[in-house]
């Protein structure tokens, strides 16, 4: 008897187990109702090219379909569904929330667009609705009722995970918007590097800003309801994953959660573009500095409400001169093709600008004649009656390149005015 007894109470633990196991296995992948019986008519991109510039309402029996790249589980994406096919992506409306348990990413989803709208949200993106009424004025916004979205959105029984394009900050455009992309060898700003994605106190959300090794930035946008809101944003280099979007005339990276952002590696140098315009009339600001060895120095110009920097050795008698305007301390090391440019003018007669550049280290309490410079050998502008606006063309500089210089010579027979502005230093868009 006892051992019957024993043997029965083994058999209840084992099915009590197996029961156990069965639950865990059909919560974790609940059953969703899908539907793979449409005929699609149109792409994304055919359904888009319809819209002109007013809101449009879609009377045709026009069927479209899209995988999701969206997801509202961790609440970066609001009432708002993404889908992407091999054309382009968009951006559907919706008033509804949980949309991941109904909508999960990679699954096919149908689109019956009869009846819908295509519009611009509030922030100038055209993507799908539909009309409501607010203080008595009708406006585009979101697709309203449950019954009526389930009517027009329906998820299909295929699923595929879409391929991200890799492109780099600079490819970023409107062809590219609602789709999801990866960029590599990018980090957060160093101002950021200590904030969090947003603010979750206050529910505030923010703008972080992303650059790439050559300078160029784009904005990642997270919503304070974001279930990540409070983490400190990572300091590393690396690659991330997001849907692009767009909010008055600012592209905004979207993230699903912190698993898109793979910031893992060792923060890079950056190479910070110069565009030394002189409209905000100091001189010096920028790090820029004068370094005068004799008579006159460079000094501010105004014509109007135009400004520019200018050297001259007027006096009588006229004054043996010589003066350098030097650059911030440079790091081109992340740079592919990096180069100088400018503008110039000149009047009078006597010696031309010269335009230098050194790979050495430079303090600016030194005499500049002490270091080892290059010339560089620019278009300048040679009139002696008239000042004639000459741009420099592309002076390439090394990688090594620490400092470019302008030095102006006068000496006491003659002596040119030599204007100068809008110096950039810039990195040349190389395609590979």
């Amino acid at each position: 008897m006892k051992k019957i007894i024993q043997n029965i109470v083994i058999l209840l633990v084992l099915v009590a187990t197996t029961l156990s196991a069965c639950v865990q296995q059909t919560f974790e992948k609940p059953a969703i109702n899908c539907d793979s019986t449409y005929n699609v008519t149109h792409t994304i991109k055919q359904i888009k090219a319809l819209f002109t510039n007013d809101t449009l309402r879609i009377k045709d029996n026009i069927i479209i379909a899209g995988y999701v790249i969206s997801s509202d589980k961790e609440g970066n994406f609001y009432k708002e569904l993404y889908l992407q096919d091999s054309t382009t992506g968009i951006a559907i409306m919706l008033d509804d929330s949980y949309l991941y348990t109904r909508f999960r990413e990679g699954q096919l989803v149908y689109v019956k667009c009869k009846n819908l709208y295509l519009g611009k949200d509030g922030g100038g993106v055209l993507k799908l609705g539909s009309l409501y009424t607010e203080n008595g004025i009708v406006k585009f916004g979101r697709i309203q009722g449950r019954s009526f979205i389930d009517a027009h959105i329906i998820p299909s029984c295929e699923n595929k995970l879409i391929e991200p394009k890799k492109i780099k900050i600079s490819d970023i455009n409107d062809n590219l918007l609602h789709q999801l992309i990866t960029i590599d060898s990018v980090q957060f700003i160093d101002a950021d590097t200590s904030q969090t994605y947003a603010d979750a106190a206050n529910k505030q959300s923010m703008s972080r800003t992303i650059i790439d090794r050559k300078g160029k930035t784009v904005v990642l946008y997270n919503s304070g309801y974001a279930s990540f809101a409070s983490e400190k944003l990572p300091k590393g280099n690396g690659k991330i994953l997001a849907v692009l979007g767009k909010y008055n005339g600012t592209y905004q990276l979207l993230i699903r959660s912190t698993k898109d952002v793979k910031f893992t590696n060792n923060r890079v140098n950056i190479f910070n573009p110069i565009n030394k315009t002189f409209d905000d009339g100091d001189i010096f600001s920028g790090r820029w500095a004068v370094k005068t060895i004799q008579g006159v120095s460079w000094v501010l110009g105004t014509y109007s409400s135009y400004k520019y920097i200018h050297c001259n050795n007027y006096a009588n008698p006229r004054l043996a001169a010589e003066s350098w305007y030097i650059s911030p301390e440079l790091d081109l090391s992340s740079t592919d093709k990096p180069y100088l440019e400018f503008r110039n003018a000149c009047k009078y007669s006597g010696d031309f600008l010269k335009v230098y550049y050194t790979t050495q280290d430079y303090d600016t309490a030194q005499n500049p004649n002490n270091l080892t410079w290059v010339q560089l050998n620019p278009l300048l502008d040679n009139n002696t009656s008239s000042y004639v606006w000459t741009n420099s063309g592309k002076l390439y500089l090394p990688k090594e390149t620490k400092r470019v210089a302008f030095k102006y010579i006068g000496t006491t027979t003659n002596g040119r005015d030599w204007e100068v502005d809008d110096i950039k230093i810039q990195d040349e868009v190389v395609k590979k």
